[in-house]
This record gives structure tokens, sequence and C-alpha cells, in this order.
């Protein structure tokens, strides 16, 4: 499949912070930029599989609106809904103060990868593309 320039760029974009979430697990430290930057590989992927649809979206980090808008072209992403749900209070949480320092600790962070691989795979696989 020929990628148009644009959802090449939100590629690869979240495949810059997949290798910064890799990098800081293997380092093991910094949890809740892991779990941030996660939450920003789910975010963008989406936002690419949207716009090689041509599916127009707002400015948001609501994963769960983004799969909402993907849905309507392809039902079974509904099958990442427990992911994105994982994934979707971090932008918040880790951005701003007030929230429990205590959220992310290693457990949290390397669940956040993984609910972050699951759907960068899941588009890759929509999109033909290899990591």
């Amino acid at each position: 499949m020929i990628i148009n320039p644009l959802v090449q760029e939100w590629l690869d974009k979240a495949e810059d912070d997949w290798r910064a979430a890799e990098t800081l697990l293997r380092e093991d430290v910094a949890y809740g930029a892991i779990s941030f930057h996660s939450q920003q590989v789910a975010e963008k992927f989406l936002k690419a599989y949207l716009t090689a649809q041509g599916k127009a979206f707002p400015r948001t980090h609501d994963l769960l609106e983004l799969l909402a808008i993907g849905k309507s072209t392809d039902e079974s992403l509904a099958d990442y809904v427990d992911e994105a749900s994982l994934l979707n209070p971090v932008y918040l949480d880790v951005r701003y103060p007030g929230g429990d320092p205590n959220v992310f600790d290693k457990k949290t962070a390397q669940g956040s990868f993984s609910a972050a691989g699951t759907i960068r795979s899941a588009i890759l696989d929509r999109l033909n593309r290899q990591p």
C-alpha cells in the first residue's frame, strides 16, 4: 500500500514515541514518561489510520473518540477499547500536577507499553506496514 506523506509523518512520530518508551522501559526509569509516550504511540497510530482512511478528526487526545471515528470505517477497531481505556487518562495524569505520584509505577508502565503495542500492531496490520 502506498502511504501518503501525512500518514507517513504520523507513523514516524508514533515510532519516535515507541522508541522513547521502549528505551525508558529497558532502562527501568521514568514510569510516568513511559506511560505518556505509550499513550502518544496509540494516539498517533490511530490518527495515521484515520488520515489514511480520509477521516477527519478533532484536535483531541481522547483515544476512545478516535476509535469511535475509526469504527465507522472498520468495526473491528472496537476490539481495542480496553487498551484505549487504559491509556486514555494517561495524557492528563502525567502532564499536569495534582495526581497521585504513585500511580505510575513499573507495572503501570509495562501495561501502558503493552496496550500501545497492541494498538500499534493493529494499525500497522491495517496499513500493511512493518514496524
